[in-house]
C-alpha cells in the first residue's frame, strides 16, 4: 500500500502516523521526535503502575529471575518448578483457553 495507507492501518491498532519515523519512500525521518515521543509513553506507564516494594533478603518463598546454579538451588524457585512440573499434564489436556489462564493462576499465587 502507499505510506498513507500503512499509516492509517497503524493508527487502527493505537499507534499515532506523525510518531513513527517513516516518510515517503520508506526513508527515516523525525527520529530524534520519535525516540521523545517513546520516552514520554513509557514515563507515563511507569507512573500508573503501583511502586513495588524492593525485598532486600528474599525469603524461602520468593522466586528469583536470572541464570546458573544460585537461581536454579534458591528454594523459591525449586518449588514453582515442582508446581508447574505437578500441573503440567492437566495444563496441556485443557481444552479451553480459561482453564489453562486459571490453572497458570493458581500457580502464580
Amino acid at each position: 500500500g502507499t505510506n498513507q495507507q500503512i499509516m492509517l492501518s497503524l493508527a487502527g491498532y493505537g499507534i499515532k502516523p506523525g510518531t513513527i519515523p517513516v516518510g515517503e519512500g520508506c526513508k527515516i525521518t523525525n527520529l530524534d521526535a520519535y525516540q521523545q515521543s517513546l520516552h514520554q509513553m513509557r514515563s507515563i506507564e511507569r507512573l500508573k503502575e503501583p511502586k513495588r516494594q524492593k525485598i532486600p533478603v528474599p525469603s524461602k518463598f520468593d522466586v528469583l529471575f536470572g541464570k546458573g546454579a544460585p537461581f536454579q538451588s534458591h528454594l523459591g524457585n525449586i518449588q514453582l518448578r515442582s508446581l508447574v512440573s505437578e500441573r503440567y499434564k492437566t495444563y496441556s489436556k485443557a481444552a479451553a483457553k480459561g482453564q489453562k489462564m486459571q490453572i497458570a493462576q493458581e500457580i502464580v499465587q
